[in-house]
């Protein structure tokens, strides 16, 4: 900035200014002597100042004159401004142009004080306005200096819960929200402040539940978008279900391996079996699975909700289907069967089912056994059973290995009756029998637990208009005569009673081997001959 002591100096040697400016009383003949400094500042400014700075020095220049006037003197006219400096490419100035509008266009100068002369203000004269005139401006000052990096925008300050989403997203950490409501696309979530998104694709593994059954429940979520400052933020629920799936699965593994027992809830029920939950993993208990004994309904012995002990059996397909048995937990009632259910023994159960070949009763939890239709009791059929029906019996046989228990409602004979038949049962001799079932070709008889004779049509003189289901009535006694027995096949064959045997199988057979003694086993002829020889 230029001294004020220097002005008239600086003044001196601007062209155009009048003497009788205040303040430009300056005897031209004998100038101030100004410092060396100014005048090298000012000269080098006349050569290098480019046309924006020098049309500001003029203009100001100019607007100095106009405000200066005073009433004494006369006013000063207007002289053409003069370039401090040559431009070869530049034109002058048009000086018809007002003055306000070229300091429109011009950068506004520091007033700079002009002192005022002291006939001026004994004449009334306004005080000169304060002007800024431009320092001499270098033209290394001008040089074009590149532009500065624009400095980063700083974001504003994060509120705690945001902060939270932002640091959970950037380490990868799970966070926990509360979903809030839905819509076709997925679901609202609420990150303890923050909105956030959930896709429907992404709250399970497997299919959606009801929407309902989501709302107002807090979940684990991982935040997979954060976009826009937090105004979008995506999160994910199936991704932590996933972790976790294989993070079961390694463990169920290892209890299968190890036999060991765990403990879930039973999730639901259906007409096949129970589905429990094993801490994120599903598995499913069949009806066969779930006790020793029969189940036909699983809700018969389980509720939604209520915890079981199970078994993992198989895991298949990737783990997608996972086997479990809560029956495997419980002690097998087949151990030791055949000590406490001998053959021969007796028996109480009561009808489990029935189907086309018997009946299945169950004699302990977890143990059926059954009774053929030929060993109902006599007389009876199948739908004189029906379920749940109190039965007495007796066991036929017992075959633990394969877990079957053969039963009978008749007596059955504690050794075997065909051992020692020839002792008790002699043909031609008259007995007691009960009508045991009627065929095409004759009539059941049980002549003793365990044995049976047929009594053949053929043997029975029968009217023509005889209904013979009306005369051999099932569980009635009968006389029949023993007409032949056979051992080696079992089969006893009867007659009527009363019924006069001309020659039975026996008597022909008693007469082959008394001939065999007199013969020694040799035919007629032979017989012949040897008479010959010994006489």
């Amino acid at each position: 900035m230029t001294d004020p002591a220097d002005l008239p100096c600086v003044l001196a040697d601007l062209p155009g200014v009048s003497a009788d400016l205040p303040g430009a009383d300056v005897d031209r003949s004998n100038p101030p002597t100004c410092e060396p400094d100014l005048l090298d500042a000012t000269a080098e400014a006349e050569l290098d100042v480019p046309t924006t700075v020098e049309t500001t020095v003029e203009t100001t220049l100019e607007t100095a004159v106009v405000t200066a006037e005073t009433p004494g003197p006369e006013p000063l006219e207007p002289a053409e401004p003069q370039r401090l400096s040559g431009d070869a490419s530049g034109s002058a100035s048009d000086p018809s142009e007002p003055a306000a509008s070229e300091e429109a266009s011009s950068p506004a100068p520091e007033p700079l004080a002009v002192p005022a002369s002291p006939d001026a203000e004994a004449a009334g004269a306004r005080p000169a306005p304060e002007l800024e005139v431009a320092e001499p401006v270098v033209a290394e000052h001008l040089v074009a200096e590149p532009p500065a990096a624009a400095e980063p925008a700083i974001p504003p300050p994060m509120s705690p819960a945001l902060q939270a989403v932002v640091e959970a997203f950037q380490a990868g950490r799970d966070i926990e929200g509360t979903i809030i409501g839905w819509n076709k696309g997925g679901f609202h979530v609420n990150l303890d402040g923050v909105a956030a998104f959930c896709p429907k694709s992404q709250i399970e593994l497997g299919n959606p539940k009801r929407a309902s059954a989501y709302i107002d429940r807090r979940f684990p979520f991982r935040i997979l978008e954060f976009k826009e400052g937090g105004k979008r933020i995506v999160a994910s629920r199936r991704e932590i279900l996933e972790r976790e799936h294989q993070q079961t699965l390694t463990r169920l593994r290892e209890l299968r391996k190890s036999g060991a027992a765990i403990e879930g809830p039973v999730t639901s029920l259906t007409d096949f079996g129970a589905f429990v939950d094993l801490g994120g993993v599903e598995g499913l208990v069949h009806l066969s699975q779930i006790s020793r004994r029969r189940v036909d309904n699983a809700r018969d012995l389980l509720q939604v909700g209520q915890t079981v002990q199970v078994q993992v059996l198989k895991i298949e397909k990737g783990g997608e289907r996972i086997s479990l048995s809560m029956k495997a937990l419980e002690p097998d009632p087949w151990d030791g069967a055949g000590e406490r259910f001998a053959m021969a023994g007796r028996f109480a159960g009561k009808v489990a089912r029935r189907s086309d070949f018997g009946l299945f009763v169950e004699l302990e939890d977890g143990v059926d056994g059954l009774v053929h239709t030929s060993q109902l009791a006599v007389g009876k059929t199948m739908d004189d059973y029906p379920d749940g029906t109190a039965v007495e019996g007796w066991i036929r046989e017992v075959d633990e290995e394969r877990r079957r228990l053969s039963l009978s409602l008749r007596e059955v004979a504690a050794t075997d009756p065909w051992s020692d038949l020839g002792e008790r049962f002699v043909e031609g001799t008259e007995i007691k029998g009960t009508i045991e079932q009627l065929a095409k070709f004759g009539v059941f008889v049980i002549l003793e637990p365990g044995v049976t004779g047929l009594l053949p049509f053929s043997a029975v003189s029968l009217p023509a208009e005889a209904n013979p289901r009306r005369m051999f009535v099932p569980g009635h006694e009968i006389s029949v005569t023993i007409d032949s027995i056979d051992l080696r096949a079992r089969r006893i064959s009867l007659a009527p009673a009363g019924a006069k045997l001309e020659g039975t199988k026996t008597d022909y057979r008693d007469y082959q081997r008394r001939s065999r003694k007199s013969t020694g086993g040799l035919n007629a002829i032979e017989a012949a001959f040897s008479k010959l020889r010994q006489g």
